[in-house]
């Protein structure tokens, strides 16, 4: 029988800040920085890996489907995120240098951050660039976003260039979005839209699981997602149907 306090779910809460403190701790013992580790012999309870739930297609398709009638630049914005699972920094991250339209796919390899006073440039997540194929319709979505921000440019008596962020509120694209106003706008349209709240993330989620579901392997999920381990992909196999009847009906007959 398992018992439930609340002192018992505050110490699962902060395990993974505990974690961080035991190993500061260690590193400062190992470089002679303390006389002893103040945390040696303290277990760690076992993290429950928190389940994920994805956005119902039919909900994303609306939320974008909204956005493009009533605001065409954040409906390309929040259809890029939907169509390819891209974070929410890469996606500030991304300039007009990284899109090629004519082949067909983006080259993901900066990540936009808040800080203090406003946003900083950096590397992805993971520190690794990746180059991932956009379909026809994202193209196409794409293509008129493009139109649209040399429009603006020109009648403001500026240039989209290279260097210009893909989304921006700014006509020559100069300064990238905030992350925070990205977010704060979705759930905003969601809620405009009239589907169930969900955060831009979900559609992060939706498409790992969508392309399993579909039948994309493991690794081609890991690419596309900018993922280093499996274990990362795992978490959405619960969400697959299972495909081992060969198997089953092997043991039947056994």
């Amino acid at each position: 029988m398992q018992i439930w306090s609340p002192q018992v779910s505050l110490v699962h809460r902060s395990a993974s800040s505990t974690g961080l403190c035991v190993k500061s701790l260690a590193w400062a013992h190992k470089r002679g920085l303390t006389n002893s580790i103040a945390t040696s012999g303290v277990e760690l309870p076992p993290l429950r890996a928190k389940k994920i739930q994805p956005p119902d297609s039919k909900d994303v398709r609306r939320v974008i489907s909204y956005l493009l009638d009533e605001c065409p630049d954040w409906g390309a914005l929040v259809a890029f995120v939907a169509l390819t699972g891209c974070r929410r920094g890469e996606v500030c991250g991304l300039k007009w240098e990284d899109v090629d339209l004519a082949a067909g796919n983006v080259f993901i390899h900066r990540s936009v951050v808040p800080q203090a006073g406003g946003v900083a440039e950096r590397d992805t997540k993971t520190g690794e660039s990746r180059r991932i194929a956009i379909g026809p319709k994202t193209t196409q979505i794409l293509s008129e976003h493009l139109q649209r921000c040399a429009d603006r440019a020109t009648v403001s008596g500026s240039t989209i260039t290279s260097e210009s962020f893909v989304f921006s509120s700014e006509p020559d694209g100069a300064h990238p979005y905030h992350p925070h106003t990205i977010t704060r706008t979705f759930v905003s349209a969601c809620r405009a839209a009239g589907v169930p709240r969900m955060r831009l993330h979900d559609l992060r989620h939706h498409s790992a699981t969508t392309l399993l579901k579909k039948g994309a392997t493991v690794g081609e999920v890991m690419d596309r997602h900018g993922w280093k381990t499996v274990e990362m992909v795992n978490r959405y196999r619960h969400h697959m149907e299972a495909k081992d009847l060969a198997s089953a009906i092997v043991l039947e007959d056994a």
